[in-house]
């Protein structure tokens, strides 16, 4: 009944602590998933130590919960065991008292004195747990390689405008876009337009550094963009992609990433986000589900949060309804004080007289 009673009382506190270990586990789990999935909107929206420094802790955490549960392991499992030894050895120390009156028999005795043996096992038994605990090592280190940039940033890069020399552009042996020369000016707005698969969002992957160059050049001011660091260049321009992804938090926390909160509140109210919407999460099991037009203007605030001087929109209307659409672009058309390039599908004549220069990829191709 005894060694009963506190099994169970152990086991229930073993239970808990396994159960916050494998809770923060998948917590962990989780939100490196997130990483690796929106790893283009990190890099994008220049919060890769951000993020690094949010898996740091995690692992912290997790690490500790590793402990607590080894620990309590140990603790509970040998403390168990040694009051139940305990209990043994007084069951048999009055044994020996009634073998020395003879009340019981000699045998019972011997019994009992193999018995005193075991109370060496819970020495041993925590000698290895104890080990097992030193010798177990954080994992934060595998994933702090993942992005790291220490380059300093520099000025030099600042008030340029992004100048296509002659550039043929490609990705491995194809070349999507021959001997392209143009230069898109400070604060302009821009329209790129083109059939499907003929090199539009080639043009904006270009300035971000994510395409061959095979011959030619692409300047920020006078430095070539092979030369500038992504971290750097990432902070100068800044890339909305089709798909708006979404990390765990509120919807404030996805706009500012926990920056410049009081200038993200502002900017949600100049793209028509709703305060009271800010501060609902975007996941999680009582998230609120969002249309892809309230993700869209989620990317538009993150863009304007960011201190990039060059915003590229791909595809802005790519999946919404035609008021939606309209919505975005009337939104997009109100950012002043940038340089604008619009990938976009939508030739309509009255559509693209509001931007300042448009480019037809198709005869960039003929």
């Amino acid at each position: 009944m005894i060694s009963y009673i506190i099994s169970m009382a152990f086991t229930n506190i073993l239970r808990k602590v396994k159960n916050d270990f494998s809770s923060q586990k998948e917590t962990c789990v989780g939100n490196i998933k997130e990483y690796v999935n929106n790893i283009n909107t990190i890099y994008f929206c220049g919060i890769s130590d951000k993020m690094n420094g949010k898996l740091r802790k995690d692992d912290e955490k997790l690490e500790e919960e590793r402990r607590r549960k080894d620990t309590t392991n140990i603790v509970c499992n040998n403390g168990a065991y040694t009051i139940n030894m305990i209990s043994s050895i007084i069951c048999m120390s009055v044994a020996a008292y009634f073998v020395s009156i003879e009340k019981l028999r000699f045998g019972d005795l011997t019994t009992s004195t193999q018995l005193l043996n075991f109370m060496f096992v819970p020495l041993t038994t925590a000698y290895n747990y104890v080990m097992a605990v030193v010798s177990s090592k954080p994992i934060a280190d595998k994933f702090m390689g993942i992005i790291k940039d220490d380059i300093m940033i520099s000025d030099k890069y600042l008030n340029g405008n992004v100048i296509f020399n002659k550039a043929d552009i490609g990705y491995g042996d194809k070349t999507l876009i021959k001997n392209f020369s143009y230069i898109f000016e400070k604060n302009k707005k821009y329209a790129v337009i083109g059939e499907s698969g003929i090199g539009k969002t080639t043009i904006a992957l270009s300035v971000l550094g994510l395409t061959d160059i095979k011959n030619g050049s692409i300047k920020i001011g006078s430095i070539d963009i092979t030369d500038i660091d992504s971290k750097n260049l990432y902070q100068k321009i800044f890339y909305v992609p089709q798909k708006t992804d979404l990390f765990r938090g509120t919807v404030l926390d996805n706009i500012c990433f926990g920056d410049k909160e009081r200038d993200a509140i502002e900017i949600s109210k100049s793209v028509n986000i709703a305060s009271q919407f800010l501060g609902s999460n975007t996941k999680s099991d009582n998230g609120i589900a969002l249309s892809g037009g309230e993700q869209k203007r989620i990317s538009i605030a993150r863009a304007l949060c960011s201190d990039a001087e060059v915003i590229i929109f791909d595809e802005p209307e790519s999946g919404l309804d035609p008021q939606n659409a309209k919505d975005i672009e009337d939104l997009i058309m109100q950012i002043h004080d940038r340089t604008i390039i619009v990938i976009t599908h939508n030739q309509d004549e009255e559509y693209l007289r509001r931007f300042d220069y448009v480019i037809d990829v198709n005869e960039l191709s003929s």
